[in-house]
């Protein structure tokens, strides 16, 4: 019998991976089952051509959890917080976009009316953290100007990723908003985060078993492990499942906090082109966001190293309707359209492409008529004991890596003070 208690984590991104840093780093026993044979999940990043590629833009908030939960594990990496300054687009012409009180005032995207009417909603929609209509309600009850409600919604799907403005609350998105917006875009991409998560626990003694499929969670009375796909069994003392709700689902098939949980997620989709060029056309659109349009458009490479020197990768994106995944030719078309108002040449200067038609961004929106992110499930699963889960759709972190992160170290805690309580631990897994 091994005195150290034993934890099994499913899942190699960056939820599965912070958690086993922190439960190795508090002198547990990890082992990570991650069924790909490269970890990271969401956070991986490939480099072809010498530019490097997340899947989808990715930006780290600062001040968020995310950020918290880096430095709490030591987790170093550099980049830049980018301008946002630039092109908005809106019925086929371009504006300046309006970011602060001289280009809200300037820019010809509103008229008299819809600048005041913009300017007064996107301050008070900061404030309005105890709003629990959604933001759809929101936009029908309070806007008169079609280009202020354009703008507002807008805003609000860059902020949280997601055109989702019929199940996005107010309160969820107003608290997004209040935290301020800045960004980091990181050097080498989101790898550098996989790769320091990854040195943290496996420094603690975690074990990462990549191309390791497993089949379910075993049960008897408690969870007692779980069930591999090759027919073997690995003891634990506790199970952490750091996947989506459908998957969990499926490793958990008599949870029904689990069955819940799958059964009302909404998953959030973009579709996402990046595109390397020679040199940009306008050097003065550094970014890019579509007002009536779900479209977005950042010059990563002029705050991170993501490409050769001397060369620039532009990344679009088209945030697909909420549980939706788009048409993969469409949308593409439609990128590239909206990259000629925005970007006009860069036909003539492309030399390299990603496009991702159906990636996913969130696993599970928070639902407002399901508390939002307050009413997410907490890391203990009720209904059998030891087990756990962590992912973007866990815990009340908030969105995106905040919320995956966060749910992270929450679930960390939660293994460790129910092992505190917990019997002896159960034989190690082979």
């Amino acid at each position: 019998m091994n005195e150290r208690q034993h934890i099994a984590i499913v899942g190699g991104g960056l939820a599965g991976l912070a958690t086993a840093a922190y439960l190795a780093r508090a002198g547990k026993q990890v082992t990570l089952f991650e069924r790909s044979e490269h970890l990271g999940g969401r956070g991986a990043t490939t480099v072809r051509d010498g530019y490097y590629h997340n899947l989808g833009p990715h930006a780290l908030y600062k001040g968020g959890a995310g950020i918290e939960v880096l430095e709490e594990l030591g987790v170093t990496y550099t980049g830049n917080q980018p301008e946002v300054a630039g092109v908005a687009v809106r019925k086929g012409k371009t504006y300046t976009l309006p970011v602060g009180g001289r280009s809200m005032m300037t820019s010809r995207l509103f008229g008299v009316r819809a600048r005041m009417e913009a300017g007064m909603h996107l301050l008070g929609l900061r404030k309005a953290t105890d709003d629990h209509r959604t933001v759809a309600q929101y936009l029908r009850d309070e806007f008169k100007q079609d280009s202020a409600r354009d703008y507002l919604q807008a805003i609000v799907r860059l902020s949280t990723y997601a055109n989702a403005p019929e199940t996005t609350s107010v309160a969820d998105a107003a608290r997004q908003l209040a935290s301020g917006g800045a960004v980091v875009y990181l050097d080498h991409g989101w790898q550098t985060l996989v790769a320091g998560l990854e040195e943290v626990a496996v420094a603690g003694g975690a074990v990462m078993r990549r191309g390791a499929r497993v089949s379910g969670v075993s049960v008897a009375g408690r969870v007692r492990g779980l069930r591999m796909a090759d027919g073997g069994e690995f003891a634990a003392d506790a199970v952490v499942l750091a996947v989506p709700p459908q998957v969990a689902r499926e490793l958990a098939p008599w949870s029904e906090p689990l069955a819940l949980a799958a059964d009302t997620a909404i998953p959030a989709y973009a579709a996402c082109l990046d595109i390397g060029v020679s040199r940009l056309p306008n050097p003065r659109r550094g970014f890019g966001l579509g007002i009536d349009v779900p479209y977005y458009l950042s010059v990563h490479t002029r705050s991170a190293k993501l490409a050769p020197d001397g060369k620039t990768m532009i990344s679009v994106a088209k945030y697909l309707p909420a549980g939706e995944r788009g048409d993969a030719e469409r949308d593409l078309r439609e990128l590239e359209s909206f990259l000629d108002l925005a970007q006009p040449g860069w036909r003539t200067l492309e030399e390299h492409r990603q496009y991702l038609p159906s990636m996913l961004v969130q696993s599970a929106l928070p639902r407002a008529d399901r508390g939002g992110i307050d009413g997410r499930p907490d890391p203990l699963v009720p209904g059998v004991e030891g087990l756990f889960i962590a992912g973007d759709w866990v815990g009340q972190s908030g969105w995106l890596t905040d919320g995956t992160l966060g749910s992270a170290r929450q679930a960390a805690q939660s293994v460790e003070t129910w092992l505190a309580a917990a019997r002896q631990p159960v034989a190690v897994g082979s």
